[in-house]
C-alpha cells in the first residue's frame, strides 16, 4: 500500500518522477516556510525600527528643553561677541554718516542765510534781482 500512495499515475511519469514530484512539493512548503520566517524576521526589523523611531522622539521630547536653554544662552552669548566686536565699528560707520548729514545740514544753512540776506536785502529795495 505505500508503494500506491508514492505511484504517480499520470501518463509518461514514473514512480521516481512521482517521488521527485512529492519531494518538488515538500520543497516548495520548505520554501514557503523560509518566506514566511523571512517575513518574519522583516517584521521584526520593522518592529525594531518602530521602535527606534519611538526611542528617537522620546529622547527628542526628553532633550528638547535641555537644548532649547543651550540654544538660547549660545545666542545671547554670540550676541555679546559679536557685540563686543563689531561695537566699535558700528559706531565708527554710523559717526561718520552723521559728519556727512552734519556737513550737509551745514551746507544747507549757509545757502538759507544768504538766501535771508537777498530776501532782506531785496525787500529793502536795496538790490534789484538779476536773475
Amino acid at each position: 500500500m505505500a508503494d500506491d500512495e508514492n505511484f504517480d499515475t499520470t501518463e509518461g511519469s514514473t514512480s521516481a518522477e512521482g517521488a521527485h514530484g512529492a519531494g518538488d512539493a515538500a520543497g516548495d512548503e520548505t520554501d514557503t516556510d523560509a518566506g514566511a520566517d523571512a517575513g518574519a524576521e522583516g517584521q521584526g526589523a520593522g518592529k525594531a525600527g518602530a521602535e527606534g523611531n519611538d526611542l528617537r522622539g522620546i529622547l527628542r521630547q526628553l532633550t528638547a528643553p535641555m537644548i532649547e536653554s543651550l540654544d538660547t544662552r549660545l545666542r545671547d552669548q554670540v550676541e555679546v561677541h559679536v557685540d563686543e566686536l563689531l561695537g566699535p565699528k558700528v559706531d565708527a560707520a554710523i559717526a561718520d554718516r552723521l559728519q556727512t548729514i552734519d556737513r550737509a545740514i551745514a551746507g544747507l544753512s549757509r545757502a538759507l542765510a544768504e538766501l535771508e540776506q537777498r530776501v532782506t536785502s531785496l525787500e529793502g529795495g536795496a538790490e534789484t534781482l538779476e536773475d
